[in-house]
């Protein structure tokens, strides 16, 4: 579902606070994916990359809200919080640009097979293949042989 290098990062906040959850960093992040949930209704969680609003929670529990939002360089990641009760914040990210710089790495599976088992069983498929067509090449020609001969 994510990347293989995507970062979660999860922080438990007590009380009306401001909260730094990422460091500001020389390079592009990419929010892929938030959850809050709060104890009370009594106060708000938001979160924000520099002056990008990245997602507020007004009720008990917002599910986890997929999205690609850019965080530009030297930002950091905030979350502000109201009112005396706790809040636990998850965050899942990649330390680039998703857009303009996509995963390096291939997926090393692909439905329970690496690709290394699958290119093995190709070939052995083209082999069994080239196998069974000249059995039956040579066991042709050789009926022919016979059916001449007598």
């Amino acid at each position: 579902m994510f990347p293989e290098d995507a970062q979660t990062a999860i922080v438990n906040v007590s009380g009306t606070t401001s909260y730094v959850l990422l460091p500001a960093q020389n390079a592009t992040r990419t929010i892929l994916g938030v959850y809050i949930s709060q104890e009370n209704l009594a106060s708000n969680t938001d979160i924000k990359c520099g002056d990008i609003e990245i997602l507020t929670n007004f009720s008990k529990t917002t599910s986890m809200v997929l999205m690609r939002q850019k965080c530009p360089p030297n930002t950091e990641v905030v979350i502000n919080k109201t009112g005396n009760d706790n809040s636990q914040t998850v965050l899942t990210y990649v330390n680039r640009d998703l857009i303009t710089t996509p995963s390096s790495t291939l997926p090393a599976y692909v439905n329970g097979f690496s690709y290394g088992d699958i290119v093995s069983t190709v070939f052995l498929f083209l082999i069994f293949i080239i196998g069974l067509y000249s059995f039956l090449w040579f066991s042709l020609n050789r009926i022919k042989v016979d059916f001449k001969h007598k």
